[in-house]
């Protein structure tokens, strides 16, 4: 299962077969948490399988979905470099299969393995970038704007592609959408429908299928993340 993941193409199979004898495999259903925002953990995290909500909760009690991860993605870098809490509420989105590895032996293996030690640099590079663009999301870009580059970055994680491989569809309550994007469910598919409308996308209950991918993409880039 390690080898099939991207990340660890890059390792020797040292690496990954110390990783596979080491790691603690952790079953979660759906609705348990994983971690709680701001709690400190030595265990670097590991989707194996299913999908990982990351979440967090403003002081006025609204709730605001950071995104999902699913199998190969790691996380809990930061606790484990740092010493600090954890960044997000994680909770299991559905059935969950979690790998986890103490960090003493993550930090053994990074000094045997200099392109493992490049893994974990290049996975806490992608994180810092993707939280510095959905900072920039929610905060400076206007809500249809969010809400396509919303719609395509599911679909680039979780799409099944259908019989055109340029119409990937996904599925997704409106209120988690909404949770993301950063509006209410009515503002939401309010929004929604006029994309529809446009025909950038095709909505049938939380099926959502992106119709007209450049389209839907000028709409997301009209400002620069």
């Amino acid at each position: 299962m390690l080898k099939n993941m991207v990340w660890a193409r890059d390792c020797d199979e040292f690496t990954l077969g110390e990783l596979a004898a080491l790691g603690r495999v952790v079953a979660l259903t759906q609705g348990e948490s994983v971690i709680a925002r701001g709690r400190k953990t030595d265990q670097l995290g590991l989707v194996l399988s299913g999908i990982l909500k990351l979440s967090a909760t403003c002081c006025k009690g609204s709730r605001h979905i950071a995104g999902y991860m699913r199998a190969g993605d790691l996380f809990n870098q930061l606790p484990v470099f740092d010493g600090g809490g954890s960044a997000y509420d994680y909770d299991a989105k559905t059935d969950l299969a979690i790998a986890y590895f103490d960090r003493s032996s993550i930090f053994q293996l990074m000094g045997r393995d200099a392109n493992f030690s490049l893994v974990m640099a290049r996975s806490l590079c992608a994180r810092a970038r993707r939280h510095h663009r959905d900072l920039i999301k929610v905060c400076l870009l206007p809500l249809r704007e969010r809400c396509a580059l919303s719609i395509i970055e599911l679909a680039e994680q979780f799409g099944i592609s259908t019989t055109d491989a340029a119409t990937p569809s996904f599925r997704l309550a409106q209120q988690a959408l909404a949770d993301m994007v950063g509006c209410s469910r009515p503002i939401l598919n309010k929004e929604l429908k006029a994309l529809e409308k446009l025909g950038f996308i095709a909505i049938a209950n939380c099926n959502i299928t992106i119709t007209d991918l450049p389209g839907l993409g000028a709409v997301a880039c009209r400002h620069h993340l």
